[in-house]
């Protein structure tokens, strides 16, 4: 793999890594931001027989699908993006990573529990960012190219479950 594919595909699995861990800590277990339970200890018995071979890909899914639905009821939709709406190529990109179970498995490993999520989204963000209830303008799409959003959003996010609030850093596609 070249340089730059491995830049790409590392790139990806940062982002499939912090969407399961805000994806479970936003779960209503954690800080209750979106009604479901995919991360649960329960879950798996319900997925098991449907999903059988892919229950974290189905866990991921569902997950991040309520995710994204909460965050675009705050954000909105159109020309803007968030962890969980990204631009079409770059939600393809990220699809065709996870056919790989490999890929899903170690996007999972730092949801253990509570504090593991919490202390794993701290080494991405190194600092909490701004504390702002409801959207925060983090950046523009032009940002998408540079892993510097990521950690501008999981600081965003780190903060907001930290001081008990619910923020949505999103960027905007100013093209």
């Amino acid at each position: 793999m070249g340089q730059a594919s491995q830049r790409e595909s590392d790139r990806l699995q940062a982002i499939l890594r912090l969407r399961v861990i805000i994806g479970y800590l936003g779960e209503q277990a954690q800080f209750d931001w979106w009604p479901t339970g995919f991360y649960t200890a329960s879950s798996p018995a319900f997925l098991n027989p449907v999903f059988a071979r892919t229950t974290a890909l189905a866990q991921y899914h569902g997950v991040k699908e309520a995710a994204r639905r909460v965050c675009d009821e705050h954000i909105g939709v159109g020309r803007v993006f968030h962890l969980f709406r990204l631009p079409e190529t770059l939600e393809q990109s990220l699809f065709e990573v996870l056919q790989d179970p490999a890929t899903v498995v170690a996007a999972h490993q730092a949801i253990g529990s509570r504090a593991t999520a919490l202390d794993a989204l701290q080494s991405i963000c190194k600092v909490q960012g701004p504390v702002q209830e409801g959207p925060l303008q983090i950046g523009t799409a032009a940002d998408l190219d540079d892993n510097a959003w990521l950690a501008a959003a999981a600081g965003c996010y780190h903060a907001a479950f930290a001081q008990g609030v619910r923020s949505y850093p999103y960027l905007v596609d100013r093209a």
